[in-house]
């Protein structure tokens, strides 16, 4: 009887529900789903029954259970496209009649009286006089009555939900609840006991970077002005109970009350940033963590987020709170020499395992997923300032040793894990998230300024680790985490592809110097990919460096466009602005191939002659790699969508899950917009369930169509995809395995890879087969066939990736002559271009000075000196690689 009584109220007051907004709450462990489709937030979720009765034939669309809880999107414009919303949400929703006022008069006279006393109850807990003061959440269950009153009641409609709002909005009725005359008994409901906690709460200190002449030093929580004030407060200094934040949540639906109510959550969200610097576990971490559901309802919401920007320095609130959680978990750098290092780099093991920093980048992802927000952070000079130096923060964490030197490397070495999930977490999502708005023309000033402080940051570094000059690099130690490079590298890339950016507009530096400095970090990751398939030089480490190394290509959350994609693009663009003699020195001298090729006795050679096989061969494959990989580093790209899933069928068969997981792209809300399914069915074979031999079901998979095997199997493409030589030996198997079904080859042994000629796309592609023609690099190629004639050691791999080279080579040459394809401010196609040339003042011998050149500035000192070259093979030594010569008269 009780039950109806309740029931009917309930069901009469729900058929005048008003609300455009789904707003069902869901705690943890409920299934939920999400569209990405239709979503125009990265946050965007949906209830069980808005997404079966909206319109989602065909989309994009994954099923998930909630970790955290959340809430439902249907019926908001700012989060979703409204074609997809149900009939029962949205603008178009047919509208209920008015409710009767006698219905709800009992509610509006006796909900304000309730929540007067709720907030006396809040009060008293945190009184001096009770000793067990509220702690954790469970305390809050002999509360559980009165939220399931509020969850009921809530649930009834927009109707019931409009008393609550207006109750707790009501300045009006706070100020006369609070200056009531307290009762000497009940002197711990006061508003003194809110004053009393209020007075507790810490500051948030804004950055020196951020400040303006008028801008306040700290954020200060301010005084409650209405109920909802308060509520906040005791909801963040209880750590967020559940139930309470359901009952909040239940609230926001209201887009009233959503837009009245951003001030009063941005007020307490310094207490939120306290607590997570302070979190002892990982379930306060967690219980903090849960303010996030609000916010996300809150910055999901365009304008209030322009709003809160404008007016309540949203901004400037995020950053701030950012650099309070980054900069109270920093030790000394140790790259280089430690000692003389003064760069501070973001290390806490607790910190990085429970996440404490999630909270806060979801939110300000959130934020940056508008293209207001994103632009206004790019603008404001202070902003981006800020940003870049907490971005230093990540530059050089976990420095990996050769040796185990101390106790703190050991440390560090078992947090690596963490390392690469906090660079992309709060690097390359933010990055994304940004370019997602930037890729057009008119954002190209903004870029260009960009790049620049970026290369006043990468100065500022290399100055505090004690780093002058590519030669003094140790290279018993090696990072994997430099952010401030690779934003440098993708915004380039993003510029000279979309926004019409010029390479001397984006690179005005001179410095040939600093060039090399910049390239020779992101060079020093491609070695130790190898250094570690050697298994002698990281032996100490083997297990942790082979995960590292596995990370940092890694197609599953996409760490390979952000980290190895981005660092090869780097050094692609750093090889057309310098000296093409002085990177290849580099480049092999990092690979240590010098001291192979000169040297090649045992009593010499500091590795094994293995060892040394194997970083030559690596050494060919990343500058193949250089000369002819089109690195992946822009949102939305279908030509390198395209060619990543057929990368990731080539290496196996695959279910379409696994295709849209581990697919190697940038990643944020905008790519979500897009259906691979077209993509696969162009490109795959479906192969039907099945049953395996113990009897139990196989899930469907896809296998790449005979025909692309032939034309688009690009095994430099798989080469950088994958760590482990193990899968691309496996990836040759199943090629030789279509080669024989095709009766195209019959010869026993193994295939070479079929390394691609790609025709250059653009100017700076053709640029980029200039070092090619490099005479340091000449030498080595002869050096290396030198000694293949004696070295049983060298494998064929090395000899294809040599034979490939010379023919991308010779390629570059033949268009030249053929179609006119000179560099620019080179001779033009009317033009014959250089020939080999030979100056009595250099021994015929082959090195790399007397191999040819293009890198001469004055084409004319070459056009009537033709005659070849000269070699002079009497003595093997000849061979050896001149790494000693003069490059001053190159240019």
């Amino acid at each position: 009887m009780n039950a109806q009584k309740h029931i009917v109220p309930y069901y009469l007051v729900r058929k005048y529900n008003k609300s455009i907004l789904c707003g069902f709450v869901w705690t943890n462990a409920t299934i939920s789903y999400r569209c990405r489709t239709c979503a125009a937030n990265p946050c965007m979720s949906l209830c069980s029954d808005c997404f079966h009765n909206g319109n989602h034939q065909g989309h994009d669309a994954n099923m998930f259970r909630s970790i955290g809880g959340g809430i439902c999107d249907c019926g908001d414009v700012t989060v979703m496209n409204s074609n997809s919303f149900c009939k029962h949400h949205g603008p178009n929703r047919i509208p209920n009649a008015q409710i009767p006022y006698k219905l709800i008069r009992c509610a509006q006279i006796l909900l304000p009286r309730v929540i007067l006393r709720f907030v006396q109850h809040l009060r008293s807990h945190v009184s001096p006089i009770k000793s067990n003061t509220y702690s954790t959440i469970e305390e809050f269950t002999s509360l559980t009555s009165l939220f399931n009153l509020f969850d009921d009641l809530s649930n009834a409609g927009s109707c019931i939900r409009s008393i609550f709002t207006d109750c707790l909005l009501n300045i009006e009725l706070y100020e006369k609840f609070n200056t009531q005359p307290s009762i000497n008994d009940l002197s711990n409901i006061s508003y003194n006991i809110y004053l009393q906690q209020l007075n507790e709460t810490s500051s948030l200190l804004m950055p020196i970077s951020l400040r303006t002449d008028n801008s306040s030093v700290y954020f200060h929580i301010k005084k409650a002005t209405c109920l909802f004030d308060e509520i906040l407060f005791w909801l963040v200094k209880y750590q967020i109970p559940e139930r309470l934040l359901k009952f909040l949540l239940m609230l926001l639906t209201d887009l009233n009350f959503k837009r009245s109510c951003i001030q009063s959550f941005l007020n307490i969200y310094v207490m939120v940033i306290d607590q997570l610097i302070h979190c002892r576990n990982s379930r306060e971490r967690m219980h903090s963590a849960r303010l996030v559901h609000i916010s996300v309802q809150l910055f999901s919401n365009i304008d209030i987020t322009v709003q809160a920007i404008k007016d309540y320095h949203l901004m400037e609130l995020i950053l701030s709170s950012l650099y309070s959680i980054f900069s109270n978990i920093q030790i000394n750098c140790q790259l280089q020499k430690p000692k003389e290092n003064y760069h501070l780099v973001i290390y806490d093991i607790d910190f990085s395992k429970n996440m404490h920093y999630w909270p806060i980048i979801s939110d300000f992802i959130n934020i940056l997923s508008h293209e207001y927000a994103s632009k206004e952070f790019l603008l404001e000079k202070r902003f981006f300032i800020t940003w870049i130096k907490m971005i230093s923060w990540f530059q050089g964490m976990n420095v990996n040793h050769h040796e185990i030197e101390s106790e703190i490397l050991l440390q560090s070495n078992m947090n690596y894990l963490f390392a690469f999930t906090m660079e992309t977490e709060c690097c390359a999502m933010v990055l994304w998230t940004i370019n997602a708005h930037i890729m057009k023309p008119d954002f190209l000033d903004i870029t260009t300024k960009v790049i620049n402080y970026l290369f006043l940051e990468v100065k500022q570094w290399f100055s505090s680790i004690g780093f002058e000059q590519y030669k003094d690099i140790i290279k018993n130690q090696v990072t994997f985490h430099i952010p401030l490079h690779r934003y440098i590298s993708i915004l380039s890339y993003l510029s000279l592809n979309y926004q019409n950016g010029e390479l001397k507009t984006l690179f005005p530096i001179e410095n040939e110097k600093f060039l090399l400095n910049l390239a020779i970090f992101p060079l020093r990751i491609q070695v130790v990919k190898y250094e570690i398939l050697t298994n002698t030089i990281w032996s100490y480490h083997s297990y942790e460096m082979q995960i590292q190394s596995d990370m940092y290509s890694s197609t599953h959350g996409n760490i390979c466009s952000y980290m190895n994609d981005a660092d090869i693009f780097l050094l692609q663009l750093i090889s057309t602005l310098v000296n093409i003699n002085k990177f290849m020195e580099m480049f092999f001298k990092s690979f240590y191939v010098h001291e192979w090729l000169v040297q090649n006795t045992e009593n010499n050679l500091i590795f094994e002659k293995s060892s040394y096989i194997t970083l030559l061969e690596g050494s060919l494959i990343v500058l193949a790699t250089i000369v002819a990989f089109s690195p992946h580093l822009v949102l939305d790209d279908f030509e390198h969508r395209r060619a990543e899933i057929i990368n990731a069928l080539v290496i196996q068969d695959c279910h379409y899950s696994y295709l849209d997981e581990h697919m190697g792209e940038p990643k944020s809300f905008a790519t979500s917009k897009y259906d691979i399914q077209s993509i696969v069915d162009d490109i795959a074979e479906y192969i039907s369930p099945t049953i395996d031999i113990t009897n139990q079901p196989k899930q469907g998979q896809y296998k790449l169509k005979d025909f692309l095997w032939e034309d688009e199997f690009d095994p430099l493409h798989v080469l950088s995809r994958i760590s482990r030589r193990d899968l691309f030996e496996t990836t040759m198997q199943r090629y030789t395995k279509w080669v024989i079904s095709m009766n195209k080859f019959s010869y026993e042994k193994n295939l070479w890879p079929p390394y691609r000629l790609h025709k250059p796309k653009d100017q700076f592609q053709t640029n980029l087969r200039c070092i090619l023609q490099s005479r340091y690099l000449h030498g080595v190629f002869f050096s290396i066939c030198h000694w293949m004639m004696n070295e049983t050691i060298i494998h064929e791999d090395i000899l294809s990736l040599l034979v490939y080279l010379c023919e991308l080579a010779i390629d570059d040459q033949i268009r030249r002559l053929k179609y006119g394809e000179f560099l620019n401010g080179y001779a033009p196609s009317t033009i014959q271009p250089p020939q080999c040339h030979n100056n009595s003042d250099i021994n015929h011998s082959i090195s790399l000075e007397t191999l040819t050149s293009l890198e001469d500035e004055n084409i004319d000192e070459y056009k009537k000196q033709q005659q070849p070259i000269e070699f002079s093979v009497t003595e093997p030594s000849l061979f050896g690689v001149n790494i000693n010569g003069d490059y001053g008269n190159l240019r």
